[in-house]
This record gives structure tokens, C-alpha cells and sequence, in this order.
């Protein structure tokens, strides 16, 4: 009886494989978008994170991911 109640209490195949969530086109462009910017603000020093954030907020995610981008490249060019 001890053995039939552990059999049962490990879970299926079917729980254990998730069902991946459906993404309209919408969220994934702004997902990408959102990697996109993540990627270049973590590379960034604090106040041009700060520099960054505040044209986000001002202009939006495309003009900051922009402005992260020149900081970025200007960084590699100088060592």
C-alpha cells in the first residue's frame, strides 16, 4: 500500500513538460527591444546608465538603446 502511494506521487511527463506561452508579435518586438537595451546599459558606467535612463524616459527605448550604443562604441574605441 506504501509502495502504491509513492508511485503516484511523482509527477507525470505531461506536468513536467511546460507548454511554451504563446507571444503575439507585438510583446516579442518589445521583448527584443528590451534585451537590446539591457545589453548595452549593462556595459555602461553609472552615469551614463543615469544619462541613458533619463532619455528613456524622455524619448523612449529606441532613442536610449541609441544613446547606450554610442557609449558602448565609444568605450571599446578607447581601450
Amino acid at each position: 500500500m506504501l509502495a502504491a502511494d509513492l508511485s503516484h506521487a511523482s509527477p507525470s511527463q505531461e506536468e513536467i513538460a511546460r507548454r511554451r506561452p504563446r507571444l503575439s508579435a507585438k510583446v516579442r518586438a518589445a521583448l527584443k527591444l528590451q534585451g537590446r537595451y539591457m545589453g548595452y546599459v549593462r556595459q555602461l558606467k553609472l552615469p551614463q546608465q543615469a544619462q541613458v535612463k533619463k532619455v528613456r524616459r524622455a524619448k523612449g527605448i529606441t532613442a536610449a538603446i541609441l544613446k547606450a550604443k554610442g557609449f558602448a562604441r565609444k568605450a571599446t574605441w578607447q581601450g
